[in-house]
């Protein structure tokens, strides 16, 4: 009897758990649901896009910048892939260039990602898909992108010397090119009539400075381009004066130093 008893009141507690967890479930689903749009016919689902405040003209730059990165990861993609060949054998200069290739997709990426934090290259957006940024014509309007392949392809680039300042030129165009986009974000005569509209205050004066990109291009993408310059820079015053001593076994040289100081850094 003492053992019925028993049964029954665990059945009993079982039960009244039971019944709890039912509720809870039943709460649980009340307040999913209630987290749905309750909105009236013809009315937008999506939130408002008040917020979405960056002007045109920096969105089509950014835009067009992340082009320019990807080109410049080619560039160096293709650098790499040359002194890579069996014949040219330069896995120094090969692995500083294939480097500068990943780091200048991740510019790029650094840059949609941004685009995206601001509301761009969303369902707002008129068109939102990524191959438009990088399927469109080539930011680079002199062509050194084929330039360089016809070069690679005959073996006339002349070692190392002349990669490191054909590096250096497309470094200098890309920093142009993200000042060129600073100055655009940071200047009122770009805005349409209705952003100046959008972007007045109270008081009828223009809040035009889009103070945050402006920020994050100076002290994230700017700082780094000036820094891979001055790199640059005095790789290619070291390698110079090496060929003033050692001659053509000086691209030899500064290979190994160059493999070694990579080597290094990655450990």
């Amino acid at each position: 009897m003492s053992g019925m008893k028993t049964c029954v009141v665990l059945m009993s507690v079982l039960a009244v758990g039971w019944a709890l967890t039912e509720k809870e479930l039943q709460d649980s689903n009340y307040l999913k649901c209630n987290l749905e749009s309750k909105v009236s016919e013809g009315e937008p689902i999506l939130p408002n896009t008040e917020w979405i405040d960056i002007k045109d003209e920096c969105v089509n730059l950014a835009r067009k910048q992340i082009r320019m990165e990807f080109e410049a990861a080619l560039a160096y993609l293709q650098l790499g892939s040359y002194f890579s060949q069996y014949d040219i054998n330069r896995p120094g200069f090969a692995k500083f260039f294939l480097g500068a290739a990943s780091e200048e997709r991740s510019h790029a990426i650094k840059i949609f990602d941004y685009l995206l934090m601001r509301g761009q290259l969303t369902a707002y957006h008129s068109d939102p898909q990524l191959h438009t940024l990088i399927m469109g014509t080539s930011v680079n309007k002199s062509s050194e992108l084929t330039k360089l392949s016809v070069a690679l392809k005959k073996k006339e680039v002349n070692g190392g010397l002349e990669a490191l300042n054909l590096a250096l030129g497309f470094e200098v165009a890309v920093t142009r090119s993200i000042k060129k986009m600073i100055k655009a974000c940071e200047n009122d005569e770009v805005l349409s009539e209705k952003e100046k509209v959008l972007l007045s205050d109270n008081d009828g004066s223009i809040a035009s400075n889009d103070y945050h990109m402006v920020d994050w291009l100076i002290t994230d993408l700017l700082d780094e381009q000036l820094k891979g310059q001055r790199e640059l820079a005095g790789r290619i015053a070291t390698l110079y004066k090496m060929k003033d001593g050692y001659g053509q076994i000086a691209d030899f040289l500064y290979d190994k130093k160059l493999l070694e100081e990579l080597n290094s850094k990655a450990a």
